[in-house]
């Protein structure tokens, strides 16, 4: 994944610009009783996030 923006943000980044909400992937794989990969989540959210 090369592009770490949410929904290929237009937003100015410009100093002073203050975004209104941020997000921020947390890789947690702490409960899952069986299999795994809940921490590949957010990763696959941001990519898959750049088609809509």
């Amino acid at each position: 994944m090369t592009n770490l923006a949410f929904l290929e943000s237009e937003l100015d980044e410009s100093p002073g610009h203050t975004p209104l909400f941020q997000v921020i992937p947390v890789p947690l794989e702490e409960t899952v009783s069986y299999g795994g990969g809940t921490a590949r989540g957010p990763a696959a959210i941001i990519a898959a996030s750049q088609q809509l």
